[in-house]
């Protein structure tokens, strides 16, 4: 079984170019160990020069699991750039793309974005197994 985690990436402007951007990933069991959120792309994974990314990792680890929802946030610096006026968030699981936020508008100026329901044809034959 397959987990869809949702991501809310919310921006705060700092100074001239500078952002803060916080990433806020709701898991749906203990389980889920948050890892590092960087700037990038995640392993395996094309974008668009235009566009930032930021990826947020995550471990599922264990075989017995309390179904407990949190939501685990980290935030960090991000540069803006006229190239670079989107901002993009994944919540990558053991390798696996398990959440994405898309702004739905083209512009850093956008202060919060929400995920919506997210699954890919691509990602159906490298689920991350759940026991």
């Amino acid at each position: 079984m397959a987990n869809q985690l949702k991501v809310v990436l919310a921006l705060k402007w700092i100074r001239q170019n500078e952002y803060e951007a916080t990433v806020s990933v709701t898991t749906t069991d203990s389980c889920f160990v948050e890892g590092d959120l960087k700037v990038g792309l995640p392993l395996n994974t094309v974008g668009l020069p235009e566009l930032e990314y930021l990826t947020f990792s995550f471990s599922h680890t264990g075989k017995e699991c309390g179904q407990i929802v949190r939501t685990v946030s980290k935030t960090i610096p991000i540069q803006f750039s006229p190239a670079k006026p989107t901002v993009t968030a994944y919540a990558v699981v053991n390798g696996v793309i398990l959440g994405i936020i898309v702004p739905r508008q083209n512009s850093i100026q956008s202060k919060i974005f929400y995920s919506e329901p997210f699954w890919e044809e691509r990602y159906r034959d490298s689920r991350v197994a759940f026991a």
